[in-house]
């Protein structure tokens, strides 16, 4: 079963208790076998030069602010497999310091600095000492400066364990710490569309009570269900247990100006998820084309491929011991591999995703996950979260930023990312100052030439807007006619 998240609830025992799903990531979602390291998110925001890279001294009051968050002033503890897992405060406080790491480097080129990135994107947050004398554990979360002093930008990774929130939330999370340019507070950046749609879905639909039993019967019975077909991407679907190889690059797609995905949306009448999803499917699929896929060729449009789509809102509480958190669905998409057109493509996804909107499968396995799975057998429910990701070809979130250039610890950021670590391909979809940043984590010895990709990505935007009367932007264009994009 995907991992979901209710409100956190307090215990008999005093302090705020984690939800089944973060103390299921803080135990280890999946199988001991199947070799996944401790998930973390890493947050990329990028400086135009060493000089405009926050320093460690700049940094210290962002980290002042963020330790007013409970699951980021104590680290996690509790009792493997069982339900009883809470934040423990560090007490006395830890020194702000000791939450920034950095280091100096000289690139050589204007993408080496993603190397590093991936060279420590296993790197557990886990088990940290204080320092000499002090037994205590650092909170599972850090700042880490890469100041480049050569080609390309200068880096600030804000790395944070998925056991104390997800994406959705640390968005909401990084409102407080950014500023505008003028240094004033961020306003929350959330469209309120976004909270009421998931609401809407989730709670307010009366209507969806007769939906309970089919989609209760749909979230029980995924991690059993037929795995993708076999085409040239991702892991392989063999009879062969998937475990995490250990291998991942970062693919950073060019970004696409958000005016743009918009206009396309509403010609095409479909929502803005919908055709990023369409773009990336239809990257995979040319790539797949690239690759001779004989599966792809053999099945054609009957070819089985889907996504496992983690779809979710922030708390717009004020309580900082409630904003982070996870409250999440992973819900299962086909991404309609095997039309030749793109229109047809992108009509099976909005499908998909319009069925998910107007059914109750997404509170139904929160449901599951929160009530039934803390009953079972833990090694049992990490075995169908293994079973429900292995059988997909990739994983996908996105998350809403700021439309307009923000400044954190008082310099400019000139782009955000997010990328993390899965057993299966993951694709993060960030929204920043009016353009969408996606980006691409996969086993490049799996999956050769993903150089192509971001090529491809590009040429799906410019098949969309062919279909309309919309004006193809010029940078989108230049990108779709190729070039390396790989760290």
């Amino acid at each position: 079963m995907g991992f979901c998240s209710t409100v956190d609830q307090e215990n008999e025992l005093g302090g705020r208790r984690m939800s089944f799903t973060s103390a299921g990531i803080a135990m280890g979602p999946l199988p001991t076998k199947a070799k996944l390291p401790d998930t973390t998110i890493h947050i990329l925001m990028y400086f135009e030069s060493v000089e405009s890279l926050p320093s460690e001294d700049d940094l210290v009051p962002v980290v002042r602010k963020a330790f007013e968050y409970e699951r980021l002033a104590g680290t996690p503890t509790g009792t493997f497999g069982k339900n009883n897992w809470r934040l423990q405060k560090c007490d006395p406080p830890i020194h702000p310091q000791r939450m920034i790491r950095s280091v100096n480097v000289l690139c050589k080129t204007s993408d080496a600095v993603i190397n590093i990135i991936e060279e420590g994107m296993d790197l557990s947050l886990r088990g940290r000492k204080v320092d000499t004398g002090d037994n205590r554990c650092l909170p599972w979360w850090e700042f880490f400066r890469i100041a480049n002093t050569g080609v390309g930008n200068s880096l600030l990774c804000f790395r944070i364990d998925h056991a104390l929130t997800d994406g959705i939330s640390l968005a909401k999370l990084f409102s407080d710490l950014i500023t505008n340019m003028d240094g004033s507070p961020m306003i929350d950046f959330f469209p309120p569309s976004l909270v009421s749609r998931f609401k809407g879905t989730l709670y307010n639909r009366s209507s969806l009570m007769l939906k309970l039993i089919p989609s209760f019967f749909r979230v029980l019975t995924q991690p059993s269900a037929r795995f993708d077909d076999d085409v040239s991407f991702g892991l392989p679907k063999t009879d062969a247990y998937q475990v995490y190889s250990g291998i991942r690059k970062c693919v950073m797609f060019d970004p696409i100006p958000l005016d743009f995905v918009k206009r396309l949306k509403n010609e095409l009448g479909v929502s803005l998820n919908d055709i990023m999803i369409t773009a990336i499917s239809r990257a995979i699929r040319d790539y797949c084309l690239h690759r001779k896929c004989t599966v792809l060729q053999d099945k054609k449009a009957k070819v089985r491929c889907r996504v496992v789509m983690n779809i979710g809102a922030p708390d717009m509480s004020k309580d900082k011991s409630l904003i982070l958190r996870n409250k999440w669905a992973a819900v299962s998409i086909d991404i309609g591999l095997g039309h030749t057109d793109i229109l047809k493509q992108l009509k099976t996804i909005s499908t998909e995703t319009m069925k998910v909107k107007r059914s109750p499968v997404a509170i139904c396995q929160i449901a599951a996950q929160n009530k039934l799975a803390p009953l079972l057998p833990f090694e049992f429910a990490r075995q169908q979260a293994h079973s429900l990701y292995a059988q997909h070809t990739l994983n996908c979130t996105s998350a809403f930023g700021p439309q307009k250039q923000v400044m954190i610890a008082g310099k400019p950021c000139k782009e955000i990312r997010f990328v993390t670590n899965h057993l299966i391909p993951v694709a993060s979809i960030l929204s920043y100052n009016n353009e969408i940043l996606t980006s691409l984590t996969v086993d490049d010895k799996e999956n050769p030439d993903v150089h192509l990709l971001p090529q491809l990505y590009c040429n799906a935007f410019v098949l969309m807007a062919k279909e309309t009367s919309v004006e193809i932007p010029k940078s989108v264009m230049e990108s779709s006619k190729g070039k390396d994009q790989v760290h």
